[in-house]
């Protein structure tokens, strides 16, 4: 994950030390604190403050990561509702493939499983509203088709230009039109074969059913959702603003998965039978059903790891 983006992580930083400065968050133990001005303060009582505002800090970073969401939600509708689509669609054998290589700029992903040989992507393209470019945005879907790619063992999803298959349809609207206001979202169901899922999405949730296998997936400003995930390889879930949920039904012996987000909560569900080592750390925010940062789940085995910069992490 890049730790380069730090605006967002400033800007979080920026929200809770206002509302803290401001007195709407009383810190426990402060009047107590003042009134041991000039008094050696022991260890313990030292831990216990800390400890303390850790957890308004925390509890601040949740309600600012909620008026990101909601906020979010409200500029999205409002999007829509201004918008011109276009519905796509593409089936196409994988043959040998076993990994799904995904890069997109702004929309959302959602990954199923399905039976049989064949992968089926449907997106739906918004061409967001703007007056210097109405015609232009007609001309741009018109312009647009999915693009499945087989090379060696991967296949790579994207939505191109007809007119120059080999760029993405943002650059070359951009190139061509001066214009690349519009988001892609993708539904895309998959063999139960496949093991890889290579997904990066800059701007917008990412959801993934029932998959089994290796998880390689980033998002830059979004959700990651995962449910009933099966952990085969070495594991990966990075989101720079946005939570992260894990409904994990299983974890391979030499799996691992590590979980982490700069600014954003992380909330794993494990199943009855998930045998793991946790390893829970957050710099501001609470920390639920890992005591100590560190459990053994059923005995212990491979590695789960969450760690998250402002958020809280709580393991059900």
């Amino acid at each position: 994950m890049k730790k380069s983006n730090t605006t967002s992580v400033m800007a979080a930083v920026a929200v809770l030390s206002v509302v803290l400065l401001a007195g709407c968050t009383e810190l426990p133990g402060r009047q107590s604190a003042n009134n041991e001005l000039g008094k050696n303060i022991t260890e313990d009582v030292q831990q216990n403050i800390g400890e303390a505002v850790k957890q308004e800090l925390g509890k601040a970073a949740a309600s600012v990561e909620q008026a990101v969401q909601d906020t979010a939600t409200k500029v999205v509708d409002e999007v829509k509702a201004n918008s011109i689509s276009k519905e796509l669609s593409l089936s196409k054998e994988i043959g040998s493939a076993s990994v799904l290589s995904m890069n997109n700029a702004v929309g959302e992903i959602e990954v199923t499983s399905t039976t049989g040989d064949q992968i089926n992507v449907s997106a739906t393209i918004l061409a967001h509203n703007g007056s210097a470019h109405k015609a232009d945005r007609q001309k741009i879907l018109d312009d647009a088709e999915i693009s499945i790619d087989v090379s060696g063992d991967t296949l790579k999803v994207s939505t191109n230009s007809k007119s120059n298959p080999k760029k993405d349809l943002w650059t070359w609207a951009q190139d061509k039109y001066g214009y690349s206001d519009f988001s892609i979202n993708y539904t895309i169901e998959i063999p139960t074969r496949m093991d890889e899922y290579q997904i990066t999405n800059n701007v917008g949730q990412i959801r993934l059913r029932n998959l089994d296998g290796n998880y390689r997936v980033v998002s830059n400003v979004g959700a990651i959702d995962i449910e009933g995930a099966n952990i085969t390889g070495k594991s990966t879930l990075e989101s720079n603003t946005g939570s992260i949920r894990m409904d994990i039904a299983g974890m391979k012996s030499d799996s691992r998965l590590k979980a982490t987000t700069n600014v954003g909560s992380l909330n794993a569900v494990l199943a009855d039978g998930v045998k793991c080592s946790l390893v829970a750390k957050s710099d501001l925010g609470q920390i639920t059903g890992v005591e100590g940062g560190k459990r053994d789940v059923n005995g212990g085995g491979p590695l789960l790891s969450l760690s998250s910069d402002i958020g809280a992490i709580t393991v059900e």
